[in-house]
């Protein structure tokens, strides 16, 4: 009867040791530094809809620039344009420090620049900030679509596409 009772008191503490060992483990994940678990909350609002909105309806010519890379794009079609268009989201976009603007987008009207936005366009970084008398004043996320017609443009030109998907 005694050798019972030691052999369970001796299970007990084993799986007591091996259960705290298990539960360390398990929140180890948890004690990761701050900075890798904040996300890069937005620092400017998105584009006005009322903006979107009359670039869809006026907008009759759109250039695109890349910096770094030998295309530039030019659109003069109204249902290009507004394809072009539905590829911003609704949703502000976070500026992580890191990312580097890819290019710049002039939307037309009659022949004036209505709206320029420089286009972040590479791994984690897929969004427009919209610019006001040259400075930043909206960011949008870009949209999927956006995400896949840029990436085969410049794959059409050759290139290796900057964002995998």
């Amino acid at each position: 009867m005694k050798t019972f009772f030691s052999t369970l008191i001796l299970a007990t503490l084993f799986l007591a040791c091996n259960n705290a060992t298990s539960n360390q483990k398990e929140d180890a994940p948890a004690q990761e530094p701050a900075a890798t678990q904040q996300a890069v909350a937005p620092s400017l609002p998105g584009l006005p809809i009322e903006k979107l909105q009359d670039l869809w309806n006026r907008c009759d010519f759109i250039d695109i620039v890349f910096y770094d890379l030998p295309i530039s794009m030019s659109m003069d079609e109204k249902s290009s344009i507004q394809a072009l268009l539905r590829q911003i989201a609704a949703d502000p976009a976070p500026q992580p420090p890191n990312c580097k603007p890819a290019g710049r987008v002039s939307y037309q009207v009659e022949g004036e620049n209505e709206l320029e936005a420089d286009i972040y366009f590479s791994q984690g970084c897929t969004y427009y900030v919209f610019l006001e008398d040259g400075k930043p004043a909206y960011a949008n996320l870009m949209m999927p679509e956006g995400i896949y017609y840029f990436n085969s443009t410049i794959q059409q030109a050759g290139l290796e596409a900057p964002v995998r998907q």
